[in-house]
């Protein structure tokens, strides 16, 4: 594989006609395909060191765990996705990969797969596929990223560098702007809501990936390899980009709009929304500006990268396939294996019939969960409690989506100690998340319970990875326990390590200036 890759910066213009500036690659690659057989035939014997890479994974995970609303904790559902996982893996010349299937809580339909094997999957693209086949095309498409170390490139590290420094200025900009609103009047839920939405759209976006045009070419022949070797369809990856190529258009049809609202948002709010009166007006202007342009960057994600189309990347496939003598089985018609909710005519093949019910009650639970939500949008809290309760049952009773609708509910309805016992049984979870023990804090906070909120983040640190954005609130637990020398020294290392946003809020933090819960508002970050 040759390519040629050029890393800079792209002025974007939204429909305002406000410029901002976005940060793009150029690539003109090529794959170097074989003229017979397959290109996995080509690939020579390989043996990963699995402990190095193994190690890495706690990292990868607790990036997840901290930002949006984390993984879920669906054994039926990741023990399923594993085993197809494993047949399509059996079939490369690459030994002790440590590849690993994980459930992203979001309605995402884009697959990250990270340094140390972990394959994130989120829970909106597994609505999409409809077969067993098709996700034997999608895990081995990530399967292939990790056995041919794309994260080793240097696009992808320049490209995680981007997306590390955009989600922290995310969360802290949003951060503070739901401490400056938390309590006020009801005419100012808009605000609240909108900061929210900027730190879940930064978070759960600004994270994943990004591939070369080459190294995307290179995984989507490989999993199609991989999964004809296994034994599947090879045919239903071309369906399976369809579909892809539809979600994303109805996904970013629907999320361009509040984008430019949240854009709007953070511009207006320049001077309001400063953390500090210590803080230099300009320094937070540029922050907020930085975050702006993080935003408007993600909206149009869509329009500046140098990728193949889905009509393109499906005619790549189907020209590969079609090569004569490229595969030589023949594959007898035969009707597709449905495993999810959308097909329940017959279990998957990799699953007993119990865990394909399992399995399909996930994500009815899940789309029950939605619906809570839609339902508290609209300003229905009790509706909403009604619907998350329902949702919040086997086989995702731990999962953080229909507990923190639960939570959320009950403190619009002014009953936060009752939102707080909803959400004790998701900290019981495999795959906690960050989210979690930010609203279970609210609590212990108010009613300035400091032994209680240091457990709290004590567990988060523990359980998560200590996750830097807990670092502010370490520091204000310090001040109120009177240990001013150790707040003080957090407080600089904090600083040194992120002297942009999170180091503003470790520095605002010192001063020991009350940490506001949430007050009868109901808010999703």
């Amino acid at each position: 594989m040759t390519e040629t890759l050029t890393t800079g910066f792209e002025t974007v213009t939204n429909k305002a006609g406000k410029a901002f500036t976005a940060v793009v690659d150029t690539v003109s690659p090529t794959v170097e395909l074989p003229k017979e057989g397959i290109l996995l035939a080509s690939l020579e014997p390989t043996d990963f060191d699995y402990g190095s890479l193994e190690a890495t994974r706690p990292q990868d995970l607790a990036q997840e765990r901290s930002t949006g609303r984390g993984l879920i904790d669906a054994p039926p559902l990741t023990d399923y996705l594993n085993k197809v996982l494993g047949r399509v893996a059996e079939q490369a010349p690459a030994q002790n990969v440590p590849a690993r299937v994980y459930v992203k809580d979001s309605l995402e339909i884009n697959a990250g797969a990270m340094p140390s094997g972990a394959i994130v999957v989120p829970m909106g693209l597994l609505r999409v596929i409809a077969t067993e086949d098709e996700l034997a095309f999608l895990l081995g498409h990530e399967f292939s990223h990790v056995m041919k170390r794309h994260h080793a490139s240097d696009w992808y590290l320049k490209a995680q560098k981007y997306s590390l420094a955009g989600m922290e200025l995310g969360f802290d900009v949003a951060k503070s702007f739901r401490h400056r609103f938390a309590g006020k009047a009801e005419n100012q839920l808009d605000d609240l809501m909108l900061a929210n939405e900027a730190s879940l759209l930064l978070s759960e976006t600004l994270l994943s990936p990004a591939w070369t045009r080459s190294q995307e070419d290179e995984a989507d022949v490989l999993g199609l390899d991989l999964m004809y070797t296994a034994g599947y369809d090879y045919r239903a990856a071309f369906t399976l980009v369809d579909k892809l190529g539809e979600a994303e258009k109805q996904l970013v049809a629907e999320q361009k709009q509040p984008g430019e609202r949240v854009l709007d948002y953070l511009e207006s709010r320049v001077d309001e929304t400063s953390p500090s009166r210590h803080i230099d007006p300009t320094k937070w202007q540029s922050l907020v500006e930085g975050v702006a342009k993080q935003t408007w960057t993600w909206v149009n994600r869509q329009f500046t990268r140098n990728h193949r189309t889905h009509e393109e990347r499906r005619t790549f496939l189907n020209e590969y396939a079609d090569a004569e003598g490229r595969y030589v089985t023949a594959i007898k018609p035969r009707q597709p294996v449905p495993w999810s909710a959308q097909g329940r005519k017959a279990p998957p093949r990799a699953v007993t019939s119990a865990d394909a019910a399992a399995i399909r009650a996930a994500f009815d639970n899940y789309e029950i969960a939605r619906r809570a939500e839609e339902a508290l949008d609209k300003r229905d809290a009790k509706g909403a409690l009604a619907l998350a309760t329902k949702a919040s049952r086997a086989p995702i009773e731990h999962a953080t989506y229909p507990r923190i609708i639960v939570y959320d509910a009950q403190l619009a309805l002014g009953k936060r100690e009752a939102g707080t016992q909803a959400l004790r049984p998701a900290l019981a979870s495999s795959e906690p998340a960050l989210i979690v023990y930010m609203r279970m804090l609210d609590t212990p906070i108010a009613k300035r319970d400091w032994s209680e909120a240091q457990r709290l983040v004590d567990q988060a640190r523990e359980t998560i990875g200590d996750p830097p954005q807990l670092l502010p609130l370490r520091v204000y637990l310090l001040v109120k326990q009177d240990n001013k020398v150790e707040a003080m020294a957090l407080s600089s290392e904090c600083r040194l390590e992120h002297p942009e946003g999170i180091g503003a809020l470790c520095a605002q933090a010192l001063e020991g200036r009350d940490w506001q819960p949430r007050e009868r508002i109901a808010t999703r970050s």
